[in-house]
């Protein structure tokens, strides 16, 4: 029997191999689909979607200049193990963390490698926090002297600046000027804002 194939030619069988496609978070996101008792991965074969949580078609095409009718998916899965490329906006860093950054030598997914160590520690998926906060970049004294709104607030200067401050062009320490740096390298902001789950849809 021949495959069904998504746009692009990534076979459903494909699709179920890869470990991309979360059935019961696509039914979540599709309840047509769900209420229709369809199979999760036929459906996506047909009209795309955003196939799991931490995979973001729109975003990835932006992002890695795929145009808008480019198969991220299928592009993903043929680059995964090279860490060049990450799957969704709050995976971006993952590839420059250890250990993870060392699995693209043994030919590993350091992706899958990294979602599955935050499934068994019950952490937040997103490493940003963790690659700035090992990087010793981040003066948290001087974050919150500047920001007394995210110190009256309570927050952490680290989880503030990933989730927010970096998009308000706000300071990690007295040197780097994160507006400036924003204009000066446009591919970077690019690459960093998130797209929702529902965008993209019927382009896999």
């Amino acid at each position: 029997m021949t495959p069904t194939n998504c746009a692009g030619g990534l076979s459903r069988d494909g699709l179920l191999v890869s470990g991309l496609l979360d059935a019961a978070w696509y039914l979540a996101e599709n309840p047509d689909v769900a209420s229709a008792g369809m199979n999760p991965a036929l459906r996506y074969a047909e009209i795309g979607c955003r196939p799991a949580p931490h995979f973001d078609p729109a975003w990835y095409r932006r992002a890695y200049a795929l145009g808008p009718n480019g198969n991220a998916l299928a592009h993903f899965l043929a680059h995964r193990r090279t860490g060049r490329y990450a799957p969704c906006a709050e995976l971006f860093a993952v590839a420059l963390i250890a250990p993870y950054r060392d699995d693209r030598a043994r030919g590993e997914d350091p992706f899958l490698h990294y979602l599955r160590d935050v499934e068994m520690a019950g952490r937040d998926v997103s490493c940003d926090a963790m690659l700035v906060r090992t990087s010793g970049l981040l003066d948290a004294n001087y974050y919150l002297i500047q920001g007394g709104d995210v110190l009256e607030a309570g927050f952490d200067a680290v989880e503030h600046f990933c989730l927010h401050g970096w998009q308000e062009g706000r300071r990690p320490n007295l040197y780097f000027n994160t507006a400036w740096y924003l204009r000066t390298n446009p591919g970077v902001a690019v690459r960093r804002w998130r797209t929702s789950s529902r965008t993209g849809a019927g382009k896999p």
